[in-house]
């Protein structure tokens, strides 16, 4: 069905007018023979609407496709959610789009970034397909030539949860693990405050995380570390000598007015808790499960050796929208290793079956 729409479609979208017209405070988009015209125009986003800055999102259900559940303005392509937490729309059947313009004084090069979990989308930019899941890599660089440009994206989830990002940012080089202790030794970064912040992904639906930063006099190192993407929001008044910034699917960003310098690194932490949990199952054979392997120890030696600094404040959880950075010392390190040797004498009286 949404083949032949797609062809329908297409068949309009020859006929039309290579200029679209946009209401008035919106501008409008001009199309060439470099940049043709759109399917957008008459099948997802009739009205020919595309905000000055941000994108339009429009979403939809597969259960009725041609049905426009909710619409708004957001600044950035990601929506994640559960269940039905989103107007109705059960997960596994949503469908997003969404539209808006990209404008460059300069020929400029963008990395672009997709995360994507059981789903499938495609992104085109000035009608072209650009990005087609399967078929392309989920992150890649696109060349634009000056002037606007509009992007459009369209996804289809089918899983459980919604978990959809799309980042477009500057071409990124990542550094390896020597390359980032080797710009802290030079940079005399010994004497700083070492932050490091661990989750899996956002909680918020649009995939951003607030960070709030403990008040000190000396330079901060932020190390921000997740699985999924996240937009990470630094308060934007507090000084940041660095932030070092890795997950272990690409399109993380981080946003404050005053961090000196961002780094960007694959070396993954991977440590979202502070202690590990473990449970005895005593059908069968006996068998000691750990929700984790490693815990916020773990972390603090990774990070002494990337960074040459002892880690002075934390923030670990799953997934969160807002963290607080706590301070990590003796008394921290205390609790962990006694659960460290709890779980050693659960796990052997669970290997044993004594009491």
């Amino acid at each position: 069905m949404r083949n032949i729409l797609f062809l329908i479609v297409m068949a309009c979208a020859i006929s039309l007018p290579f200029v679209l017209q946009l209401s008035p405070d919106e501008g409008s988009i001009v199309a060439t023979d470099e940049t043709p015209a759109s399917t957008w125009v008459t099948e997802r986003n009739p009205s020919g609407k595309v905000p000055a800055s941000g994108f339009k999102a429009m979403y939809f259900s597969r259960a009725d496709p041609d049905k426009l559940v909710f619409a708004e303005t957001v600044p950035d392509i990601a929506i994640q959610y559960s269940r039905s937490e989103l107007k109705g729309i059960e997960s596994a059947g949503f469908m997003g789009y969404w539209v808006g313009r990209l404008n460059f004084d300069t020929p400029t090069t963008r990395q672009i970034s997709v995360s994507e979990s059981h789903a499938k989308s495609v992104i085109r930019i000035n009608g072209k397909t650009v990005y087609e899941s399967k078929k392309q890599k989920k992150d890649f660089t696109h060349s634009f030539a000056a002037g606007e440009h509009f992007i459009e994206v369209e996804h289809d989830n089918y899983w459980h949860t919604v978990g959809y990002k799309v980042t477009i940012q500057e071409k990124i080089r990542y550094l390896t693990e020597g390359e980032v202790k080797s710009y802290l030794v030079n940079s005399n970064q010994r004497s700083t405050q070492l932050y490091y912040v661990g989750l899996y992904d956002s909680s918020a639906q649009d995939a951003t995380v607030e960070v709030e930063l403990p008040e000190t006099d000396r330079p901060i190192v932020l190390w921000l570390n997740s699985h999924s993407p996240i937009d990470w929001k630094l308060p934007a008044d507090q000084k940041v000598s660095t932030v070092i910034l890795g997950s272990r699917v690409t399109g993380s960003r981080v946003y404050g007015n005053a961090i000196k310098r961002v780094l960007h690194t694959k070396a993954h932490i991977g440590v979202s808790n502070k202690s590990i949990t473990c449970t005895c199952s005593g059908i069968g054979k006996p068998h000691f499960h750990c929700e984790y392997k490693r815990d916020l120890t773990d972390a603090a030696k990774r990070l002494l050796a990337l960074t040459g600094s002892r880690l002075d404040g934390y923030a670990v959880t799953y997934d969160a929208d807002r963290v607080k950075i706590t301070a990590y010392d003796e008394t921290v390190e205390a609790e962990i290793y006694a659960q460290q040797r709890l779980n050693e004498k659960a796990k052997r009286q669970c290997l044993t079956g004594t009491n």
